[in-house]
């Protein structure tokens, strides 16, 4: 939805307003007009939050919402996007770079977690009938000098 400008979703029950930021930046880039108002997300007197609190939900959401001219029911300010860029405009860059990295194939990520490849490292005894037994051998000469042999058990 890059062409979405204006989105009203006061009272959804949205809890997570980092989560549901990272979306609406993948999402929806363009967005100008945004009103989260009774949302767990959103913490302001209607949901029991502070006003440090409501304010600093405001400099965090037009910190990710580069191009957001309204929020709930009031303008961004010049001086409130100054503020959020000065207390988030690190994290956000950090927190976009990470989005537009490619994601990892879950393959790869469970790759990582295994030995590294050998040759034969293990090899099945062939009984007399063909079948294979349920005894295992370790190879000696499939292990490199440099690798670490598994202690036998």
């Amino acid at each position: 939805m890059p062409k979405l400008e204006t989105l009203w979703l006061n009272g959804n029950n949205i809890a997570n307003l980092s989560i549901f930021l990272d979306k609406m930046v993948q999402t929806m880039p363009n967005i100008k007009h945004l009103s989260l108002l009774k949302n767990e997300a959103c913490p302001n007197y209607l949901t029991g939050g502070t006003a440090r609190q409501y304010a600093d939900y405001r400099q965090y959401v037009i910190s990710r919402l580069h191009r957001l001219e309204t929020l709930d029911t009031s303008a961004v300010t010049a001086e409130e996007r100054a503020d959020a860029v000065r207390v988030y405009g690190g994290i956000a860059a950090i927190v976009s770079s990470r989005q537009q990295a490619p994601p990892v194939p879950v393959a790869v990520l469970a790759k990582e977690d295994e030995d590294p490849p050998r040759k034969n490292k293990k090899a099945r005894k062939a009984t007399s009938d063909g079948s294979d037994s349920s005894d295992w051998t370790d190879n000696e000469s499939d292990w490199s000098s440099d690798e670490e042999r598994p202690a036998k058990v």
